[in-house]
């Protein structure tokens, strides 16, 4: 327990880490869905919460070799202020242009400023702009669909 959150076992955040290394994504999709907290190993180091979010896009939005990124953020502090903090990590990292979205669990309204990343609501999926996806959105999406984490609000799921 860490501040009232069930962590997930330290195999399980393993587990989760060699997918996301070798783009698992169905695995990881599960693996995330099921996990009780924000959390990943990256080598020995491991992060929690907003110390997740900041770590997970510097490392994979710098390296360039990973494209899409599923998270689930179960903090409601950190779901209500997803649009801040994402924004504060983009220009600390020099990122700006090379994320169009992040989706969390929580009810963060859409940005209205085109300029900035959405923060779109039912899915937990973080997709960049830079080079191909790793595999066609509407596909990942049914994938998401077809493990039932899909949001059945028809206008939380429009414009993808």
């Amino acid at each position: 327990m860490q501040n009232g959150v069930r962590l997930p076992s330290a195999e399980i955040l393993d587990q989760v880490a060699e997918e996301v290394r070798t783009d698992r994504l169905p695995e990881l999709i599960h693996r995330l869905a099921m996990a009780q907290s924000v959390a990943l190993t990256m080598g020995k180091l491991r992060f929690n919460q907003d110390s997740a979010l900041k770590a997970i896009m510097a490392h994979f939005l710098q390296n360039g070799e990973r494209r899409v990124l599923l998270l689930r953020l179960l903090d409601q502090n950190l779901v209500e202020s997803t649009e801040g903090v994402v924004q504060g990590i983009i220009q600390e990292h020099g990122l700006m242009g090379k994320v169009c979205a992040i989706v969390t669990d929580g009810d963060t309204a859409v940005s209205e400023d085109v300029s900035l990343p959405r923060v779109i609501c039912g899915v937990q999926i973080l997709c960049t702009a830079v080079g191909k996806l790793l595999e066609p959105l509407s596909g990942l999406i049914n994938k998401v669909g077809n493990l039932g984490l899909w949001n059945d609000d028809p206008e939380n799921n429009q414009n993808w």
